[in-house]
């Protein structure tokens, strides 16, 4: 904060720490170089050089060593705000500026606006515990997989009752229709059939 004319109520712990900053606010960094090249508003970091080249980025948080500068410098925050990356080397996958993203994880990388992202191109299994929720929205939203096009689908997506632990399950789609007031298999429209063995 060596630099601090008029910014206020900012902490800063570590050598070179919100060094840059002259007009920000609300801002706290924990760390060596943390937030050095910032002069935004309510950014939050914890962990050597994260943040470090945010310049006017606001109201990120970012924890870990090289959280939102990751480690390809090309990639890392200047300007975008909104985002929340935990995890060393988190951040920007992309070197345009993106805001309201998440990641979680070491190199977790959102590529887009809007987006979250778990894990690394490296994660090789990603467990969930309990129910997950997906809200209705008025667009048409998509199930997106990896490169090898491993199930894919557009639209709803929906599974009932319950799947045994231990078991395998066998998945595939179906042409599914309707002919003369009765349901049948073959016309049109596509259903997931699933069935454990």
């Amino acid at each position: 904060m060596s630099a601090n004319l008029d910014g206020i109520d900012n902490a800063a712990f570590g050598t070179n720490s919100s060094s840059s900053n002259l007009h920000g606010s609300n801002n706290a960094s924990f760390g060596v170089f943390s937030l050095q090249s910032s002069t935004g508003d309510s950014d939050t970091c914890m962990g050597e050089n994260c943040l470090g080249n945010n310049t006017s980025g606001t109201a990120n948080t970012a924890m870990g060593l090289a959280a939102g500068v990751t480690e390809t410098s090309a990639n890392s925050n200047v300007s975008g705000s909104q985002n929340t990356w935990i995890g060393a080397n988190s951040g920007p996958g992309t070197t345009t500026q993106l805001s309201n993203t998440c990641a979680l994880g070491y190199k977790s990388h959102p590529t887009q606006n809007n987006q979250c992202t778990i894990g690394s191109n490296t994660t090789t299994l990603a467990t969930l515990y309990g129910a997950m929720q997906w809200p209705s929205y008025t667009t048409a939203g998509t199930l997106q997989t990896d490169a090898s096009g491993n199930v894919s689908s557009t639209g709803k997506l929906a599974a009932f009752g319950s799947f045994r632990k231990h078991r395998w399950v066998i998945c595939c789609f179906r042409r599914y229709g309707s002919r003369n007031g009765h349901d049948h298999w073959g016309d049109s429209g596509y259903a997931l059939l699933c069935r454990s063995i």
